[in-house]
């Protein structure tokens, strides 16, 4: 009777484990779905909000290009604002304007030198330096002068090239034939200003 007794507890104690672990096992199986599906659901989450993060900015990189106009320079209102930064950059320093003036540039017909002559207009002065600075396309050549006064104005030491000269062979070699470009920037202890640019041609 004891014996049993005893093999239908067994039973039944072995009965109530195994459904006690199939119902631990299912619940453990539905949190690790729950946990995957979350997980993925994160996923997608975040990967909607990177989708919409590069839209938007993709727009406003579009909006951008399309609105913003290019802006158009004025190249005469651009050389004036220059002049007027130039002009109150010698009033601040006390230095009056002066006016060079190119009176001749080219080749002599006789001798084949090349010679460069300039004036300043409105100044008598003894102290400035007069700085030729003389182009072809790219090609760029600096010739620096004294200052000379005479009764009425200042002329500068002309540039003169002496056709066999090695600083004719020298510049030649620089510069080389074409249409040369000279401007005249002249600078003393009481004035200062630049020519207007003189075109010649050199064979």
């Amino acid at each position: 009777m004891i014996g049993t007794t005893f093999l239908v507890a067994l039973i039944g104690f072995g009965a109530f484990g195994v459904i006690h672990y199939l119902n631990n096992r299912e619940a453990t199986k539905t949190d690790l779905n729950a946990s995957e599906n979350l997980s993925t659901a994160e996923y997608i989450v975040a990967e909607q909000k990177n989708e919409g993060a590069e839209e938007r900015k993709s727009d406003e990189g579009e909006k951008t290009d399309t609105d913003t106009e290019p802006e158009v320079v004025d190249l005469k209102e651009a050389a004036e604002a220059a002049e007027t930064k130039k002009e109150v950059a010698r009033n601040n320093a006390g230095l009056k304007v002066a006016e060079p003036k190119i009176t001749f540039a080219g080749a002599d017909e006789d001798s084949g030198n090349i010679i460069i002559a300039a004036e300043i207009t409105n100044v008598l002065d003894e102290s400035g330096e007069c700085t030729f600075e003389v182009t072809n396309g790219n090609a760029k050549k600096v010739f620096t002068q004294d200052i000379l006064p005479n009764a009425k104005n200042s002329v500068c030491d002309a540039v003169v090239l002496e056709k066999d000269s090695d600083e004719y062979k020298n510049t030649m070699s620089e510069l080389g034939a074409g249409e040369w470009t000279v401007q005249l920037k002249y600078k003393s202890n009481y004035s200062e200003g630049e020519s207007e640019k003189v075109k010649f041609k050199v064979n």
